[in-house]
């Protein structure tokens, strides 16, 4: 009976089409069949005729709403980075290829619980909303299908199916604000002077011209002093480095807060200009780098980090 009951269940699961009975579906139901048995027991013609009035209710409530879920394309629009703790809006849109309009649809995320409705979908008109989505802490959410219902016309039934829209969003770890340490033993700068000669902004040191380089290179002021072509070096700039690391194992709060803590120092040392990379343990996770798409780099792999256990 059990193993029956199961071979049923899935049965229903993968079935197209599933239809719930609304409350006042029951109720409707409860009086068609009420309906049906005084008829049997009176056999006034008027009584059969209301019940099958009611009867062609409920089929045409079937076929209508068949009607609206037909030829209908869903999709999802992710938002480009989520943030735990932080609101960001996720979009559905529908799409009515038929030449009819679907009445009083439900578009719902079934990983997230996110709720769309859509009153009038025209037809050969697509229409785009959004449902706000607050994720609890970082990482991955795995998303999966789209239920998509309606009760129109009489809200007796309503009628859904599923569609596999399969995706995923990487959900930033909330940075934490912590004590920013300076890399090195420089003054904190994106910058620094490397004493040597190269091609930074700021002059270093005069020499003779040599035959065959850059006229580009020759400074005209001290050249007219002295009579012969003097060149102008200028004094080289490396990019300064910051690295970012997390520890190796363990786990619970305590690497939560060293991530937090991670995004909130990858943000501060790229608007100081630093050259961050990223690292657990001894392991490279992200090559160092700098700038806003490097910032979301980081910001990604923070997102999907894990320690050993």
């Amino acid at each position: 009976m059990s193993r029956a009951r199961s071979v049923l269940g899935r049965f229903w699961a993968r079935w197209p089409r599933q239809l719930r009975v609304t409350r006042p579906g029951w109720y409707y139901l409860a009086l068609t069949v009420g309906m049906g048995f005084a008829a049997l027991n009176t056999g006034n013609n008027l009584i059969f005729l209301t019940f099958g009035l009611m009867l062609g209710v409920i089929v045409a409530s079937g076929l209508l709403s068949e009607r609206c879920l037909r030829d209908l394309d869903v999709a999802r629009r992710l938002p480009e980075a989520a943030t735990s703790g932080h609101p960001v809006l996720v979009g559905l849109s529908v799409r009515n290829a038929k030449r009819g309009a679907s009445f009083g649809l439900l578009v719902e995320d079934l990983a997230t619980g996110g709720r769309c409705q859509f009153p009038l979908v025209r037809a050969c008109e697509t229409q785009q909303r959004s449902y706000e989505l607050v994720a609890a802490r970082r990482g991955r959410i795995e998303l999966s299908g789209i239920r998509l219902a309606t009760r129109f016309p009489f809200g007796l039934f309503e009628k859904s199916l599923r569609l596999d829209r399969p995706d995923e969003l990487r959900v930033r770890p909330a940075p934490l604000p912590c004590p920013v340490p300076t890399p090195g033993e420089e003054p904190r700068a994106g910058e620094i002077a490397a004493a040597t000669a190269g091609g930074g902004p700021d002059p270093w040191q005069l020499r003779l011209y040599r035959d065959g380089e850059d006229a580009r290179v020759i400074a005209w002021a001290p050249t007219a002093r002295a009579g012969q072509l003097i060149a102008l070096d200028r004094e080289r700039v490396e990019q300064r480095h910051g690295r970012l690391t997390l520890p190796a194992s363990g786990g619970g709060p305590a690497f939560e807060q060293k991530v937090g803590e991670a995004a909130y120092l990858a943000a501060e040392w790229m608007n100081d200009g630093l050259s961050v990379s990223l690292q657990k343990g001894r392991q490279l996770l992200v090559e160092e780098g700098h700038g806003p798409g490097h910032l979301g780099r980081l910001l990604d792999a923070l997102a999907i980090v894990e320690p050993l256990p």
